[in-house]
């Protein structure tokens, strides 16, 4: 399959309590393998996490800023290794998408073709960015997974210092993916539903305040979301409450730098990972989180790997959340 890479259990290392006891075992022990070379998956029915990396930067690099979040997934299977896993759900490892000839729209129809194979089969696809490219196609293979349920309005609770809605010219890139999102939901006949979780306004021109507004989207600032209130949880129960299902996306500079520094778009007065958490758990409450990613993890610019710790980490919350 091109733009595609199986996984590899090197990839995998980390400490050994005891070969024999599960309940000694951390994830590198308890992972196993999905080739999506495979004609058919086996069926999960819900019972099973997959990861898939997303070894893409184009999009940064076509909008300009610090490339080498397509590194993100290695230091990320490498920070999870370590991590006791608690729980008896089946843990996948799917291996990589990868761009070729800086070709991110067949990376992101790829990703889009992989994860609706994946939640159709019963997975809870994690995708480990790369940059906010990822978004798109996730979304696609998200949203080609539900139009064929019942009950199918979808949200988005996309966790980010940016919007992401800069307008699509010539071609689009890793600020462009949710105005993607929201022309291809015109098109479709859909609601657009969208919520950001810590926008800064120092990373926003007043253009996208004014586009966020036009679309309806909500969103509540990092400053609205350092301490917990009641109107911000009102606020984001309000928007999940009409969603039958929910795509989450957590791009890396949302967090301050002093806990994440190794990311494309650094931000000092971003969220502690605390409070991040606390906002993923709250949403995941609700039920209706389907699929999940996080992005812009960039190795080259990290500080003792803690970056890809903290996602690695979130990834894990995550997980446990869901089991």
């Amino acid at each position: 399959m091109k733009n595609y890479s199986a996984p590899d259990s090197k990839n995998w290392t980390g400490r050994i309590d005891d070969p024999l006891n599960q309940k000694t075992f951390r994830i590198h022990q308890s992972i196993s393998y999905i080739d999506m070379n495979l004609e058919e998956l086996p069926q999960a029915n819900g019972t099973a996490f997959v990861l898939l990396g997303f070894c893409c930067d184009e999009g940064i690099r076509r909008n300009q800023g610090r490339v080498g979040a397509a590194h993100g997934p290695k230091f990320i299977r490498k920070a999870l290794g370590p991590i006791p896993w608690n729980t008896q759900k089946p843990i996948f490892d799917a291996g990589d998408v990868t761009c070729e000839n800086e070709d991110m729209e067949a990376a992101q129809d790829l990703l889009s073709s992989l994860t609706a194979r994946m939640l159709d089969k019963g997975y809870f696809p994690l995708v480990m960015g790369g940059g906010h490219e990822v978004a798109f196609g996730h979304f696609k293979g998200f949203r080609k997974h539900i139009e064929k349920k019942e009950k199918n309005s979808w949200g988005i609770v996309n966790m980010d210092a940016h919007f992401d809605l800069r307008p699509v010219r010539d071609m689009g890139n890793s600020g462009t993916g949710f105005s993607q999102i929201a022309d291809l939901s015109r098109e479709k006949g859909d609601r657009f539903r969208y919520m950001v979780l810590g926008i800064q306004r120092s990373g926003n021109t007043e253009l996208l305040f004014n586009r966020a507004d036009s679309l309806g989207v909500t969103y509540l600032t990092a400053t609205e979301l350092y301490e917990p209130s009641e109107t911000s949880e009102e606020i984001i129960q309000d928007f999940i409450a009409p969603c039958d299902h929910l795509y989450l996306t957590l791009c890396s500079d949302v967090f301050s730098t002093a806990y994440v520094p190794g990311v494309s778009a650094p931000q000092p007065l971003g969220l502690a990972p605390q409070r991040i958490l606390a906002l993923m758990a709250s949403i995941i409450a609700s039920g209706k989180v389907r699929c999940m990613d996080v992005a812009e993890i960039s190795p080259a610019y990290d500080h003792d790997e803690r970056s890809s710790r903290i996602a690695a980490l979130m990834l894990y919350e995550v997980m446990q959340l869901m089991s």
